[in-house]
């Protein structure tokens, strides 16, 4: 992928920092869509706001970065959530995460709007539209920049070029904007984008355990994403 604030390349390799990544993302079960749907009530009237996608993406994020389950409790600010219940779900959610991302079999997956089950009145098409899709994909990486970045870019002080390659490519991802004309084709190209994320935040979540190196030379500042001018989504 090109370099933030540079239009992306026509498709996106999603198999491009690993060899063993998965085919295609595994269709979500009924459990996940359960999580989703619950979560994202819950996170819709609180302060914050947001999508349950926006917060799988925020815990990721904190994921990689090394943070503890038992250190969870001192970021719920990130979250804007106070009651009991809320904070309980989102603990088990961060378990899950981490365990995904520590297994070997690329079991992590991205919270993201469940397809309506196929003899459902309510699916009139084979798929969510894409402009949906594509809006739960920019609030994923969206929320991955907020938690792995939420005491500043300073972390990246000795990131490996892995690291700080797709960090960049998840920011420009949240800036991508669909085209009116979407189509199957494009379609594919968000399957494929979905891939490269799983793919990206396991090479950040395992390059980030390794010992740090101290850079030779100062390294280039991570683009602001604050009210990002969209880019068009290849067709």
């Amino acid at each position: 992928m090109a370099n933030p604030g540079t239009p992306p390349r026509a498709s996106i390799n999603p198999l491009r920092m690993s060899t063993h990544a998965p085919t295609k993302p595994p269709s979500q079960p009924p459990l996940q869509a359960r999580l989703y749907h619950d979560l994202n009530r819950r996170l819709q009237n609180s302060s914050w706001n947001s999508s349950a996608a926006e917060a799988h993406g925020l815990l990721s994020g904190l994921a990689c970065r090394g943070l503890g389950a038992a250190q969870l409790r001192s970021k719920m600010w990130l979250l804007q959530v106070a009651e009991k219940s809320d904070i309980a779900l989102l603990a088990s959610m961060y378990d899950l995460i981490l365990r995904d991302l520590q297994a070997d079999d690329f079991a992590f997956n991205l919270l993201l709007p469940p397809q309506p089950p196929e003899n459902s009145r309510h699916r009139p098409t084979p798929t969510l539209p894409p402009t949906l899709t594509l809006e739960s994909l920019a609030d994923w990486c969206n929320g991955f920049g907020q938690g792995f970045l939420h005491d500043g870019e300073q972390c990246l002080s000795g990131a490996a070029a892995a690291v700080r390659e797709a960090l960049q490519d998840i920011m420009q991802i949240s800036r991508l904007h669909i085209a009116a004309n979407a189509d199957q084709k494009t379609e594919r190209q968000l399957c494929e984008i979905e891939q490269y994320l799983r793919v990206a935040a396991h090479v950040i979540f395992e390059e980030s355990r390794r010992p740090a190196v101290m850079p030779t030379t100062t390294p280039t500042p991570m683009p602001n994403s604050a009210k990002p001018r969209p880019t068009e989504l290849p067709t």
